[in-house]
C-alpha cells in the first residue's frame, strides 16, 4: 500500500477526478512497468546475460508481449548492435558487449 501511495504521487494529478482518470492512471502505471521490462530486456541482451535468440528470450520472464521482443530484436539489428546468426536469428555484433564498454570508460 505504501509503495502504491508513492507511485501515486509520481503521477500527474487529474484535472476533474473520475473513473476515467483512474483508469487512466492505471495505464500510466502498466505503461512505466512494460518500459522497464523493455528495458531490462535490452540491458541484458546487450550485456550478454540473455542471448538475442526469440525463442529463448520469449521463454524469459520479462512480461512483454512476443510482438514486442520481435521488435526490439529489429531495432537492435537495425542500428548494429546485433549482427545475423544461424535460422533467422541473431547474436551480439562481434568485439560488442555493453558491460565491456562500461568498463573501458572506467579505465
Amino acid at each position: 500500500e505504501n509503495c502504491s501511495r508513492r507511485m501515486d504521487a509520481l503521477l500527474p494529478e487529474p484535472e476533474f477526478p473520475s473513473i476515467y482518470s483512474q483508469n487512466c492512471r492505471l495505464c500510466m502505471l502498466i505503461n512505466m512497468t512494460a518500459q522497464q521490462a523493455v528495458i531490462q530486456l535490452i540491458c541484458d541482451i546487450l550485456s550478454g546475460e540473455v542471448p538475442p535468440v526469440f525463442r529463448k528470450l520469449r521463454t524469459a520472464e520479462y512480461g512483454v508481449d512476443h510482438s514486442v521482443i520481435q521488435q526490439v530484436l529489429k531495432n537492435l539489428h537495425a542500428i548494429g548492435l546485433l549482427a545475423d546468426d544461424k535460422r533467422n536469428s541473431y547474436k551480439l555484433r562481434e568485439g560488442f558487449k555493453l558491460n565491456d564498454m562500461h568498463e573501458e570508460k572506467k579505465q
